[in-house]
């Protein structure tokens, strides 16, 4: 519990006193360790998107609106609207949009989501976090040099960054290619607001704390991003949780189909 408390595990996206302690049913694992995709997720989004042609995936639409006729026997009962008017028939929906979104209700569904829906995605928490990566020529870090380190920084205790994650082995372009060495450094809330808005600061603030940690062997990145989610419109926050609020069973109803089975969801929540 203290070393999820300093940003790492489940509970390091929002503040303890929203964290239920008696709902762990999204929280816990069975398994000793996560499973994460070599090269990156890139590879899953490059394996469905090979399946289609390139005129079926459309992107930098930003939806607006979903609606469902009554009509059952319509050809194409569900319509995808997008903020520059242009309308997607089909048969199903498939909303895979953070939660964030949800909560925000920037997308309309028409007729509305029904009440016990709306009432999950209140209930169960989003939090707050961003991170800084950096790509290095060597890992100047590591005490093996073949085994990937995780460590914290804590120049103040009460601080709310300070973890480092190794994700060399799942940074990269894809099976086979070669993974340079990558660095995550995390930043729970009060700071994840900061980052988002000032993100050269940030990575500025990380590459300091690690020439301080590593006055020896620290070397300048490759490469270097940070990430926006707190602040953009397209997420709103990160990482669903078991509030105070959350009761047993939220996360089974969030993904529960509405509509009559034409609006289908996934994504993160459902996970």
């Amino acid at each position: 519990i203290f070393s999820e408390s300093l940003n790492g595990g489940s509970t390091y996206d929002t503040h303890q006193n929203q964290l239920s302690d008696d709902l762990w049913e999204f929280s816990n694992h069975d398994e000793k360790s996560q499973v994460l995709i070599s090269g990156g997720f890139r590879v899953l989004v490059e394996l469905l998107r090979d399946s289609l042609s390139a005129d079926e995936v459309m992107l930098n639409q930003t939806v607006s609106r979903i609606s469902i006729q009554e009509d059952t026997t319509a050809q194409a009962p569900v319509q995808v609207a997008t903020a520059d008017g242009k309308i997607f028939e089909g048969s199903h929906v498939i909303v895979t949009v953070p939660l964030g979104v949800l909560k925000a209700g920037t997308i309309t569904f028409e007729p509305p989501l029904p009440t016990s829906k709306q009432d999950v995605i209140e209930r169960i928490g989003f939090g707050s976090v961003e991170k800084v990566v950096m790509t290095f020529k060597n890992s100047f870090w590591r005490r093996n040099p073949r085994k990937q380190d995780h460590f914290f920084s804590i120049p103040d205790p009460i601080a709310s960054h300070g973890s480092f994650f190794d994700v060399s082995m799942s940074s990269g372009v894809g099976p086979g290619s070669p993974s340079s060495p990558c660095l995550a450094s995390v930043f729970g809330p009060p700071k994840a607001a900061w980052v988002a808005e000032n993100p050269e600061a940030a990575i500025e603030e990380v590459l300091s704390e690690l020439q301080m940690m590593f006055p020896d062997t620290f070397e300048p990145p490759v490469a270097t991003a940070a990430s926006n989610w707190t602040t953009s419109s397209f997420s709103k926050g990160c990482y669903p949780y078991t509030s105070v609020d959350t009761q047993p069973g939220d996360f089974i109803k969030f993904a529960e189909p509405t509509h009559n089975g034409r609006v289908l969801f996934a994504g993160d929540t459902c996970a």
